[in-house]
């Protein structure tokens, strides 16, 4: 037995399977609040610490240790995944003077570019994270255990 098809019956058929498939592809409507909106919810808090910090860019989630990494500027902080609440573990890494100085001389500094800026966060192996920063101009690595106790251990 053979089937035979109209082109207008093969382009009905087409489009009924476009439908069909194309139903249930539709994303779960989203909810769009502005930052007042949110505060007002009072479900959410704004992030911030008790340092001066900023330029969060860099963050480096680790499953298995259960913390979320955050590089920013002059500090590298974990954060429990569990309970963000908790208190944050904090290592406080500034650019050197030395550093801070020769960058000062290259007409930098009035806007904090001499600063050390985490830039890359990467496990090292399950106890040690590697890091690099700006230090001011140069690349500056540095060694980290993940455990963070308040100290970084140079390479």
């Amino acid at each position: 037995m053979t089937v035979t098809m109209t082109a207008s019956g093969a382009q009905l058929l087409l489009l009924a399977l476009c439908v069909y498939r194309g139903w249930g592809l539709q994303s779960p409507p989203r909810v769009h609040l502005s930052f007042k909106e949110l505060m007002d919810t009072r479900a959410a808090r704004p992030f911030s610490f008790t340092f001066n910090t900023s330029d969060y860019r860099i963050l480096h989630m680790d499953q298995d240790q259960g913390r979320l990494y955050l590089g920013s500027r002059e500090y590298l902080v974990a954060l429990d995944m569990h309970n963000v609440n908790k208190e944050p573990l904090i290592i406080h890494w500034p650019a050197s003077a030395k550093r801070k100085g020769e960058c000062q001389m290259t007409g930098k500094g009035r806007q904090g570019e001499c600063a050390n800026f985490v830039r890359l966060i990467e496990p090292w192996n399950r106890t040690h994270l590697y890091t690099c920063g700006t230090g001011g101009v140069p690349t500056h690595l540095h060694l980290h255990q993940q455990g963070l106790e308040g100290r970084g251990l140079p390479v």
